[in-house]
């Protein structure tokens, strides 16, 4: 029982082992299939592309040749999914190389056809680059899959071998020198290269300094050093902040000490005793206040 039963358990794990490879490669297949109708998209438009870039480019022909037969073969049936991708980046770089030359051709490029053509062509492009992510995410899982233990040991005789992934063309890894686009030639500064020299040679011209005026002394506003000041010296008859009485009247004065203070009479000043003048008109509140009475009284 012991040993039927283990036999038992061991074809499980088989059986389940296998469909999870089985789900894995279907994957796989499902992923490539995608990338393959993008592909053909591209394949499409390439002999419009062509006949549109012809009536233009007669110095590229040979160029051209070279997309046209690249096409032929990808679009022929029975092809192994490597072999086609291979076919796939020498295309990337020859319409690459297309790509530099349009440049060159002002009148190609205001060609509204072309440029139609031009922006279908890179949308399938980016749709390719898609679906190639997608498909080396599940050819990654899939090689996970079998490259685990204890699923090595089983894998191989169960007929499930890795995949490859799909590299990309070399012509998409070059960088691109955005540099280039904005180094002009201007005066001074040759293909785009900084002008060379000593460094007081390529200082800006001062501004010139307008005359002087010889009836205004210069002032230097930066000069801290100590200037000069008036001195005002009190007279030996003065004392500071002593007040001098102006007539001997005033000196017989007493010193007044927290006077009161009337509410409806606001008192300006502490000094001599003055007479008001008589008021005209009157205020209101001031009905029952005597003008002869003084309050400092």
């Amino acid at each position: 029982m012991i040993i039927i039963a283990l036999i038992a358990i061991i074809a499980l794990w088989v059986m389940g082992l296998y469909n999870k490879l089985i789900a894995r490669k279907n994957g796989v297949r499902n992923a490539f299939a995608a990338v393959d109708v993008q592909l053909k998209k591209r394949y499409d438009l390439i002999p419009n592309l062509v006949a549109t870039v012809r009536q233009y480019m007669e110095h590229e022909r040979g160029l051209l040749s070279e997309i046209t037969a690249l096409r032929s073969r990808a679009v022929q049936p029975g092809l192994a999914p490597q072999e086609r991708m291979e076919i796939d980046n020498q295309m990337t770089q020859k319409l690459h190389q297309l790509n530099v030359q349009i440049e060159n051709y002002p009148n190609l490029k205001a060609n509204e056809s072309f440029m139609s053509l031009q922006n279908t062509l890179s949308q399938v492009e980016q749709e390719i680059a898609m679906t190639r992510n997608f498909y080396n995410s599940s050819v990654t899982q899939y090689n996970t899959q079998i490259q685990q233990f204890p699923n090595v040991l089983l894998a191989g005789l169960l007929g499930f071998q890795p995949e490859a992934v799909l590299e990309t063309a070399a012509a998409e890894r070059v960088n691109v020198d955005v540099g280039a686009a904005f180094r002009e030639d201007v005066p001074g500064q040759v293909g785009g290269e900084m002008p060379k020299g000593r460094p007081e040679d390529l200082t800006p011209p001062a501004f010139n300094k307008p005359p002087a005026d010889p009836d205004v002394d210069d002032v230097d506003i930066l000069d801290e050093s100590p200037k000069q000041t008036a001195e005002f010296e009190t007279p030996p008859d003065e004392t500071p902040y002593e007040r001098v009485p102006t007539s001997p009247d005033q000196s017989d004065i007493p010193p007044i000490d927290n006077p009161p203070i009337h509410h409806d009479t606001f008192i300006r000043h502490q000094g001599p005793t003055q007479e008001l003048p008589e008021q005209q008109g009157s205020i209101p509140g001031d009905d029952n206040v005597d003008p002869n009475i003084n309050p400092l009284r």
